[in-house]
């Protein structure tokens, strides 16, 4: 069977998901020692809060 695509909107806008994101991830970083997955985080964290200005301006066409 296929699945039905919900078509409820979102309560937020993407930028304010991305940045949600952002913070989660560092907020877990902070909580582990330096290492791969702590950079992983930070990284991760890094590109939510690189695409919020591309969101943006793509939003303004």
């Amino acid at each position: 069977m296929s699945e039905v695509r919900r078509k409820d909107r979102q309560e937020k806008t993407l930028s304010e998901r991305l940045a949600e994101a952002a913070r989660e991830a560092r907020a877990q970083a902070q909580l582990l020692p330096d290492g791969r997955l702590r950079d992983v985080l930070l990284e991760k964290a890094r590109q939510y809060e690189a695409q919020i200005p591309l969101n943006a301006f793509l939003g303004q066409r």
